[in-house]
């Protein structure tokens, strides 16, 4: 199984669909619906938050707090995997980790408790959260951070998931440059070198994979912008992408500044993460690599989704040569791998 996680020979070229219309039929009729099929009474009013692979409103309701409805890019996850990601999510909440869990439904998928279904569209409500994004994490903040990523670590390893992916070189490096090579969008004169480019790159990465590394479930997306803070401190969002990882995944987003500020916030956080779960510090020798897989998923990202108006209005760079000369510049750096503590191989 690891040569198929590692392999340069994953790369098929195969044809990624067109996803830039996936959202057209998605009508405020179709939004409201939900809404009041759910026992709610919306005010008339939406408002969209900042969200690219779905859809996602504010909706204030008559008499009661507002609501978030969450609408899933269809043919992305299937029923059971969103599922999953909200049982995972109300899990993690009932550990006593803070964290924006959906609300059951009244007319839920069969087999569902919070997932539901309107024409072509999953949907999810969540409450509105009474907090807030901050600009800068502090050295309190971050300590905060590593306690409750900790704590929600310690859950994620007592809960059962059959339907998440991982996160590797296959699913997340070759899958997604064979989409790059697929799309027209470099300069067509560049594509030779991004191949062999990204391709030495991902068989840098592979090379931190074959040091048998332990993966458990995690957040697999925990950026700043999926931290909200309240009063009690920090409050996660959108397990959307939650999956299979070594568990420095959820903290390599969360450090930034020079090689000392780096090292500095990563021993803040991992000593309050290490009072409610285990972290080997060796596992920071893998940003690298997960550094890589996170560039090239993100460039064939946007790639798959470029026809829809939000996304060239976000990235207008994207079919410039400026872009395609900094990607792979952006991935691994290093040309040996690692040496990590053996785990438990999940690869």
């Amino acid at each position: 199984m690891l040569n198929l996680i590692t392999s340069r020979s994953m790369t098929d070229h195969r044809r990624t669909p067109d996803r830039s219309h996936d959202f057209d039929a998605l009508t405020p009729e179709i939004i409201f619906g939900v809404v009041e099929s759910a026992g709610f009474v919306p005010s008339g009013s939406l408002n969209a938050l900042n969200s690219y692979e779905n859809r996602v409103y504010e909706i204030p309701l008559d008499n009661a707090p507002a609501l978030i409805a969450k609408f899933y890019r269809p043919r992305r996850w299937s029923p059971k995997q969103i599922d999953e990601e909200h049982r995972l999510t109300l899990h993690i909440q009932r550990s006593g980790v803070a964290v924006v869990a959906p609300l059951a439904l009244k007319r839920a998928v069969s087999g569902c408790a919070a997932l539901g279904r309107a024409g072509t569209y999953h949907y999810v409500l969540f409450p509105r959260a009474c907090a807030r994004m901050e600009s800068e994490i502090t050295d309190a903040r971050r300590s905060a951070l590593g306690s409750a990523i900790g704590k929600m670590h310690a859950a994620c390893a007592a809960f059962t998931a059959c339907h998440r992916i991982e996160i590797n070189p296959k699913t997340y490096g070759w899958d997604s440059l064979a989409g790059i090579l697929d799309k027209t969008y470099a300069p067509e004169d560049m594509n030779d070198h991004l191949e062999a480019a990204l391709t030495d790159a991902l068989d840098t990465a592979g090379q931190y994979y074959r040091q048998g590394l332990r993966l458990q479930l995690v957040h697999g997306d925990l950026h700043p912008g999926n931290i909200l803070w309240d009063a009690k401190g920090p409050v996660f969002v959108d397990f959307d992408d939650s999956a299979f990882a070594p568990v420095v995944q959820d903290l390599w987003m969360l450090c930034s500044g020079n090689s000392l500020e780096v090292k500095s916030q990563q021993k803040i956080l991992t000593e309050s993460y290490r009072g409610f779960a285990p972290f080997d510090q060796a596992e920071f020798a893998l940003v690298e690599a997960l550094r890589t897989l996170r560039v090239i998923r993100h460039a064939a990202w946007i790639g798959e989704r470029y026809g829809e108006p939000a996304f060239t209005r976000a990235f207008p760079y994207y079919t410039e040569r400026r872009y395609w000369e900094a990607t792979p510049r952006a991935c691994c750096s290093c040309r040996s791998a690692p040496s990590t503590r053996r785990g438990r191989a999940c690869v």
